[in-house]
């Protein structure tokens, strides 16, 4: 504590005798110190970072008692400072979402929103690396946050529920990215009863119309869809799932299928080759592949069958009916029964437009009453078994859209329903010991059992 002059002090004190004044000296000494060591703890415990200056004894009060005046929040220069500092508000752009019109390029979809249209060319120049803007649709809708000087600084397509294209400008320009949602995969066992048809019935099961072309197509060996399927048939699949939570984003791969027909089972599993090519194969190791296809249009209904002796509704008169007819809407995809040359393309007087494709030189198929042939359907060209080569119509002398089909051998047409197609061959006697093992976990999924026996192979 700083020493002071007598002098000083003794001013401060009445007027009294010397043992008195000595008295008051020492009452006054050790209040001045109380007072200092109360006003010091008091600052202490308040926790502020706002210290107030040590006052100087000469400016104390005649009165030694008398304590100096707390910061006064009224008083700017003793105030104590809030220890919370405000920090800025930051505000982040909001998302402005834009919805393209028939007609619109970027640029004028942009200028209607009020931004700077001359940076479409840019924005759609970075997109295009991964993804093409191009690709995007009337109705197909944009989110765009605004910069500063009214460009936009990121634009946001969702192509998918999974999948997000994001445009950002980085250092005065654009660069793109697609982000992809992480997903968890999950093994699924559906059943499908049918009643009215596999496509109605599928989605009731909450199938996907992927998954259910996709069972048609490896059951299309064996199995006419348009013949075959009746009320009765039931259709087992083992598949996964992607999930996004609860909510199923969509169907992956068939790992098992089980199609019953009557007294008749067809089972298939899947099997992938160490080349990546997938193969469905039967529990005794049977490709289901073959040479060829039982049904050129899927999804479609059997409305005449092959007869000598048939009453032909345009003609008005008996004729025999070479081939099958297949009702389907018009612009139905029609693909081919087998790999083969394309032989004609064009009309063919009462078929219309004829499509005949010849696979060796015994056997060819003739497709009627197209609305159109497919992209490069033309003489020569060879096709692929499961091709699209044309489209169901009503051209030549038909009274509604269906598909007319033959298969003539040497020239001679035979009923497509019952004509003998070569048999499948088996899968490579290396590949069996693997197959078998993943085979009998997939049976035991479709029969719904926790285990099963080995899978018998020939």
């Amino acid at each position: 504590m700083k020493k002071h002059h007598p002098d000083i002090l003794d001013s401060m004190l009445p007027t009294a005798s010397g043992p008195e004044k000595t008295k008051y000296r020492r009452k006054l000494v050790l209040s001045l110190s109380m007072a200092a060591i109360v006003f010091g703890l008091g600052y202490n415990l308040t926790g502020s970072a706002y210290k107030a200056p040590t006052p100087d004894l000469m400016a104390l009060s005649v009165n030694p008692l008398t304590l100096p005046t707390p910061p006064d929040a009224k008083n700017p220069q003793l105030s104590l400072p809030d220890t919370q500092l405000e920090m800025p508000e930051l505000k982040v752009p909001e998302w402005e979402l834009l919805t393209l019109k028939k007609g619109d390029t970027l640029s004028t979809l942009f200028s209607r929103a009020g931004l700077d249209p001359r940076v479409a060319l840019p924005i759609a120049d970075a997109s295009r690396s991964v993804y093409s803007l191009r690709k995007l649709r009337p109705g197909d809708k944009l989110e765009v946050q605004k910069g500063a000087d009214n460009t936009p600084e990121k634009v946001r397509v969702h192509l998918s529920p999974v999948r997000t294209l994001t445009i950002q400008a980085q250092g005065g320009r654009y660069s793109a990215r697609i982000d992809e949602k992480p997903l968890e995969t999950r093994r699924q066992r559906s059943t499908v009863a049918i009643k009215s048809s596999l496509f109605e019935d599928g989605q009731r099961a909450g199938l996907s119309d992927a998954a259910i072309l996709a069972a048609a197509h490896i059951f299309r060996y064996d199995v006419d869809f348009a013949r075959d399927l009746h009320p009765g048939t039931t259709l087992t699949l083992i598949h996964d799932a992607r999930y996004d939570g609860s909510h199923k984003i969509s169907d992956g791969n068939i790992l098992a299928a089980e199609l019953k027909l009557d007294d008749k089972t067809y089972r298939l599993m899947r099997f992938e080759y160490p080349d990546g090519s997938i193969k469905y194969v039967d529990p005794n190791g049977r490709l289901t592949e073959r040479a060829f296809i039982r049904t050129p249009v899927a999804f479609s209904r059997i409305s005449s069958k092959f007869t000598k002796a048939r009453y032909h509704p345009v003609l008005g008169k008996w004729r025999s009916h070479k081939g099958v007819d297949y009702a389907a809407p018009t612009g139905t995809p029609v693909v081919a029964t087998a790999n083969a040359t394309v032989e004609m393309a064009g009309r063919g007087g009462g078929y219309g437009n004829l499509i005949v494709l010849k696979y060796d030189r015994r056997i060819s198929m003739a497709y009627g009453h197209l609305s159109r042939f497919a992209k490069g359907i033309r003489p020569g060209v060879k096709v692929k078994l499961g091709q699209t080569i044309g489209f169901v119509g009503q051209t030549g002398l038909a009274t509604g859209p269906h598909l007319h089909y033959e298969i003539r051998v040497n020239g001679v047409a035979k009923d497509p329903l019952k004509v003998a197609l070569p048999n499948a061959e088996y899968l490579p006697e290396n590949y069996r010991k693997r197959y078998r093992s993943q085979a009998t976990q997939y049976l035991a999924l479709l029969e719904g059992k926790e285990a099963a026996s080995q899978v018998a192979m020939r």
